[in-house]
């Protein structure tokens, strides 16, 4: 635990005194941290200093390669580097591109930038467990208020989550229809990534309160055949197929009645489409990985079986 960094997801830290704080940070330029996540990925080895300094900033877990920035302003951000197993599409600006579709969809995510470094693409998304003076939010995991472990953790479902949310929220009214959109978005764009661990709550003491959406990339889909990590449906059973129709028979366990289920995946699939172009343009998204992505994992036609010409906006529409 020591040998974690100080700037670690949350507002937890670990001393050796309880009474002097010594911080464990090592800086570094982004092309510098840039220059180490590259040489990781190839097997290769790092001086001391960015061994030190990317260790230090890649305690935010997942797989693929990151860092922690100060920007001149004293705000934070995580840098997502590239990786050599990002063989079918970029998946640095796929993400960015996501981000900015679920803020134009009126999902709550953090602010995000594609940039360049080293002649490579670096997404880069402000930190929102961070205030921007310094002070730190307290952070919990869907696996955390599912209170369990790794071990169980696929067992664990959205309205587990749910549960917990509403009994900890300032209006338990709130994350029902949240969470649904965030469901949404990730059958949208094909994210199957949205495990336990890839949702969280600010916790104060006394309330509960989503944190923005984050970890919104698309994932490698060849078929019609996929379901979401997490079931969003109740029961031992529960609906986890990638389905607009299935999500709507679940729209009362969020709160909702099933036309207004329907609106919000409605105003979701009009807005991606209405956005794509735009939205890839932002993200610097190559003209090769913007046709696949339309092509394959985003709005992908199998997220339509079952749905009614008059219910959610037609397939037709989008062939």
């Amino acid at each position: 635990m020591l040998s974690s960094s100080s700037n670690r997801f949350g507002a937890l830290d670990f001393q050796v005194s309880r009474e002097n704080y010594v911080a464990r940070d090592d800086s570094a330029t982004l092309d510098e941290l840039h220059e180490a996540a590259i040489i990781l990925d190839e097997g290769g080895e790092l001086s001391s200093g960015l061994d030190a300094a990317l260790l230090h900033g890649t305690t935010l877990g997942g797989a693929r390669p990151k860092a922690t920035l100060t920007d001149n302003d004293g705000g934070e951000w995580l840098a997502k580097f590239a990786s050599s197993d990002d063989r079918v599409f970029s998946v640095v600006n796929a993400e960015g591109v996501m981000l900015e579709l679920a803020r134009r969809a009126s999902i709550t995510v953090p602010e995000s930038k594609v940039i360049s470094s080293l002649g490579n693409e670096v997404l880069l998304v402000k930190r929102f467990d961070r205030d921007g003076t310094g002070g730190r939010r307290h952070v919990v995991s869907g696996l955390t208020m599912a209170q369990t472990d790794e071990m169980y953790a696929r067992y664990v479902s959205y309205p587990q989550i749910l549960d917990v949310l509403r009994m900890y929220a300032k209006d338990a009214t709130q994350p029902g229809p949240e969470l649904f959109r965030r469901i949404a978005m990730n059958i949208a764009i094909s994210n199957n990534d949205d495990h336990a661990r890839n949702h969280a709550a600010f916790w104060d003491g006394r309330y509960l309160e989503l944190t923005p959406a984050y970890d919104l990339a698309p994932g490698q889909r060849s078929g019609d055949t996929f379901e979401q990590a997490m079931a969003f449906g109740r029961g031992d059973r529960g609906a986890k197929v990638s389905n607009f129709a299935a999500l709507v028979g679940e729209s009362e366990t969020y709160g909702l009645s099933a036309a207004e289920g329907r609106y919000i995946i409605d105003h979701l699939v009009s807005t991606i489409r209405d956005n794509w172009d735009d939205a890839a343009e932002v993200a610097r998204l190559s003209a090769a990985d913007k046709q696949n992505l339309r092509e394959r994992q985003v709005l992908p036609r199998a997220a339509f079986f079952g749905v009614k010409s008059r219910g959610v906006v037609s397939l037709r529409l989008f062939l």
